[in-house]
């Protein structure tokens, strides 16, 4: 099997890790579908579920264990915070809250009413424009 390596940074493959996952996402998967046929009291898909907890256990210790874990916090809040900080309100079409901001961009709450405007099935003219979404998620 060819495992590809990462372009950023050498990291090994995480075995442990991956085949935890699949166990906890198919044991999950078998025990939510038979526990609706069958009953959730039924041996099998107590079995089931049991292995899924098991099989997410796994993976928390793997993780807290591995020198390269799947889900590093620091990568993460790096990355959301350098796409916030590259849009404005203006460019958003959010109106303004305040003049003195301590971080450039949106702020987590102007971030939030964009996502709520972008999923919200009721149009509104306290969120953002569907023209103002487009030209914000076009900013590179």
């Amino acid at each position: 099997m060819r495992v590809l390596v990462s372009l950023r940074r050498r990291v090994p493959f995480d075995w442990a890790g991956q085949v935890a996952a699949i166990v906890a996402m198919a044991a999950l998967t078998y025990g939510l579908i038979e526990g609706g046929a069958a009953g959730f009291g039924a041996p099998q898909v107590v079995a089931a579920l049991a292995l899924a907890v098991a099989a997410i256990l796994a993976i928390l210790v793997t993780e807290s264990r591995a020198a390269d874990p799947v889900s590093n916090a620091d990568e993460i809040r790096e990355f959301l915070t350098t796409r916030r900080s590259r849009i404005t309100p203006d460019r958003a079409g959010l109106p303004h809250y305040g003049c003195t901001r301590r971080v450039p961009g949106l702020r987590r709450e102007e971030v939030a009413l964009l996502a709520v405007s972008a999923t919200s099935t009721t149009p509104s003219s306290s969120v953002a424009t569907p023209e103002a979404c487009r030209r914000m998620c076009s900013t590179g």
